[in-house]
């Protein structure tokens, strides 16, 4: 007989959000606040390709937010997806994003990200 709870892929991430958890853009943050990073997913089902999607709380956690990773970060995020260690710091709340404005010469003002160690 065919096992049908094998296909059933659990999360590495602890932090479960609420269902009516909104969808943002990094611009639409606020830029002097550090948010802490609960989860990684992929979204690949996207027009515009593959995209990383970070759960995200403000420091008190009385906000979450699922944020529309720049398409730049998929990589990076599926290595930190596949990183135990990075799993385990992310479980424990000891990773943060700080959003970073920065310049294209192609798009204008842009807005980007940068690590935080929490």
């Amino acid at each position: 007989m065919f096992n049908f709870e094998s296909l059933n892929t659990a999360t590495k991430y602890d932090y479960v959000f609420p269902e009516n958890t909104e969808y943002f853009k990094l611009k639409d943050l606020d830029k002097d606040s550090v948010y802490i990073i609960r989860n990684i997913f992929f979204n690949t089902k996207s027009k515009f390709g593959e995209q990383a999607l970070v759960g995200i709380t403000d420091k008190d956690e009385k906000h979450c937010y699922y944020i529309t990773m720049p398409n730049y970060s998929v990589q990076m995020m599926k290595e930190i997806n596949e990183n135990s260690d990075a799993v385990d710091a992310i479980n424990g709340g000891h990773c943060g994003i700080k959003l970073r404005p920065y310049k294209s010469k192609k798009f204008g003002e842009q807005i980007g990200f940068v690590f935080v160690n929490l």
